[in-house]
């Protein structure tokens, strides 16, 4: 398995959303699971995607060799990604989760997704979380339809 720390950089989706009382929030989704995510957060918890950008994840050594071609592709935000290690004590394999998280808000979501994790796999180290500094590209021009994967399945 690789190490999803080691990963230098990261196709993504940025998305801004608002909730059913008009509250807005961002997100950033890695491109191969954005359209099962935008389903599950626009059916199931009610939100409305109203606007989408491609972005690029890197860390932060990746983002320093290649700093003044990167400039030229987008804005330039920091970003972090949150990597989420849980050892499933019943099926005996690990699984590894990814969050990415504007720098300001990393704290802050940290907590959150420590909430969420059970006491006991906190306590057997079954469970880890690591911070990998970045850098996300964001473009600027609103994505509007986008190919994903092999049928012709696009992002409207």
């Amino acid at each position: 398995m690789i190490d999803p720390s080691h990963i230098k950089s990261q196709k993504l989706v940025k998305c801004l959303l608002q909730t059913r009382d008009n509250r807005t929030s961002i997100r950033f989704i890695e491109l191969e699971n954005y359209k099962l995510w935008s389903y599950m957060i626009t059916h199931k918890h009610g939100f409305k995607i109203t606007e989408t950008y491609l972005g690029l994840w890197m860390n932060e050594e990746e983002f320093d060799s290649r700093r003044e071609l990167m400039a030229h592709y987008g804005k330039v935000t920091r970003l972090n990604r949150i990597v989420i290690t849980v050892y499933d004590d019943i099926n005996g394999f690990s699984l590894a989760m990814n969050r990415y998280v504007l720098d300001h808000e990393t704290a802050m979501m940290k907590k959150v997704l420590s909430s969420h994790v059970r006491e006991e796999l906190k306590a057997s180290n079954s469970f880890e979380m690591r911070i990998v500094r970045g850098y996300g590209i964001i473009s600027r021009k609103k994505l509007d339809k986008a190919v994903l994967g092999l049928s012709s399945d696009q992002i409207y």
